[in-house]
């Protein structure tokens, strides 16, 4: 019975996270109910990743906003989330993915394809993972290789707009 509860307090908190990151600016109440949903569910790497997904889209908006130095902790935060997310399933792609746009956001393009090469080995249908390694293969200057990840997320019938910038 009580695993019943748990199981409902932690999907609950999750949702809750959701529909926060749904409004702008309130990214600091997600990453609150993702704590409380990590409680229940501490090794689950999905809330870690979302928890981190969080932490990046803060990290991203306190950049925008010229707070670099808020930026970099909300994004080291990320990061961290996603290398636990990753040491607990080495085969969850979206921890990789993860990885690669923090690299991406912190301007590290080596480091950013090298990650999202490895969740495109892991997952290779995932449109958002050939956007931004294309996006980081841009940035890197490597022209040819950011147009042939380009199309192979328009081929995938990707409706992200970043697809229609890079290519």
């Amino acid at each position: 019975e009580y695993s019943r509860v748990a199981l409902s307090d932690y999907r609950g908190w999750e949702w809750t996270a959701r529909a926060w990151l749904r409004i702008a600016g309130s990214e600091s109440h997600a990453i609150r109910a993702l704590n409380e949903a990590l409680k229940y569910r501490p090794r689950l790497p999905a809330l870690l990743v979302f928890r981190g997904t969080a932490y990046l889209q803060e990290s991203m908006r306190f950049r925008r906003l010229l707070h670099q130095e808020k930026a970099a902790k909300s994004r080291a935060l990320a990061i961290d989330d996603f290398k636990h997310a990753r040491e607990i399933d080495p085969m969850d792609a979206a921890a990789h993915r993860g990885l690669g746009e923090a690299c991406h956001e912190a301007r590290e393009g080596g480091l950013a394809i090298a990650h999202f090469t490895q969740a495109l080995s892991i997952e290779p249908k995932a449109s958002a993972t050939w956007i931004g390694r294309a996006r980081s293969r841009l940035r890197e200057g490597d022209v040819e290789g950011a147009l042939s990840d380009a199309d192979q997320a328009f081929l995938l019938g990707s409706p992200d707009p970043k697809l229609y910038v890079v290519r």
